[in-house]
């Protein structure tokens, strides 16, 4: 039993990401300065994990890339923000909408290739 549990709390601890505890959550954002002090936390700990850790150089370029990209992205409006918290996301719908396209999508292949086949023997 302290074999397992042990083991789940290393899987646990090793799996989690990195950049998973900004100190913020995306919930509590309700002003633009909110959104500044989350990037400013999130491209400190991306520097931070450039600075410190030993990467390969490809995961250095991304990361670096990461940081540029976040660094000049635009702050949404105050009128933007007022928006996305009065209207939050679904995200149960998204992923039902996101499930049924791609099983259109399968039926719509599947059906391709059977008719294509039909076509040919």
């Amino acid at each position: 039993m302290k074999t397992n549990l042990l083991s789940l709390t290393l899987i646990t601890l090793f799996s989690s990401s990195v950049m998973a505890n900004s100190g913020m959550s995306i919930k509590d954002i309700r002003t633009v300065e909110d959104v500044q002090d989350i990037r400013n936390k999130i491209i400190f700990r991306m520097t931070e994990v450039l600075n410190t850790e030993n990467l390969s150089e490809d995961k250095v370029m991304i990361l670096k890339k990461r940081i540029e990209l976040l660094s000049n992205k635009p702050l949404p409006t105050q009128e933007q923000i007022d928006w996305r918290v009065e209207n939050p996301l679904d995200f149960h719908s998204l992923k039902q909408k996101k499930d049924q396209l791609k099983r259109d999508l399968r039926i719509k292949i599947f059906r391709h290739f059977r008719n294509n086949r039909q076509l040919v023997g």
